[in-house]
């Protein structure tokens, strides 16, 4: 989850500017008003990073990753905990919200490499396995047209 690990310093103008840890590929994503707002309630941290999960505790690189993880765990515990309150039927993490993001930008148009390039993906053969159940389901209702 790379947004555990952004500092501050990964802030340059009005954008986040991150390489990703898994594949080394940069992040440079525009910070939009909603973005800026959530940054914003975390400006009065001390900490090198934004969001207050890491901290100076957090020597290794073993310790960060657990750190992480167990974060992970927490925030997918707490996606199933909302789908369950709002009788949402899907087994719902931060994967399935990743593939729900590359899906709807395809819906929207969107071109796999585009797509690709927006997951960090260092190849595009990954996001067409995002994709393939977009394929289906376009496969599915044409279809149902005949």
């Amino acid at each position: 989850m790379i947004w555990l690990k952004l500092k501050w310093t990964d802030i340059y103008d009005q954008r986040l500017i991150y390489n990703r840890s898994k594949t080394g590929k940069p992040l440079n994503i525009r910070i939009s008003d909603n973005l800026q707002n959530i940054i914003d309630k975390y400006k009065n941290n001390s900490n090198e990073y934004i969001f207050p999960i890491l901290n100076e505790i957090h020597v290794t690189e073993l310790q960060k990753k657990d750190r992480v993880k167990k974060c992970l765990k927490a925030c997918n515990s707490d996606l199933k905990s909302i789908a369950k309150i709002l009788k949402i039927n899907v087994n719902l993490t931060t994967y399935v919200a990743r593939h729900t993001y590359a899906t709807t930008l395809k819906r929207k148009g969107f071109s796999t490499e585009v797509i690709s390039e927006a997951l960090g993906h260092s190849e595009i053969a990954t996001t067409k396995a995002y994709l393939e159940k977009f394929s289906n389901d376009v496969l599915d209702s044409a279809d149902e047209v005949l």
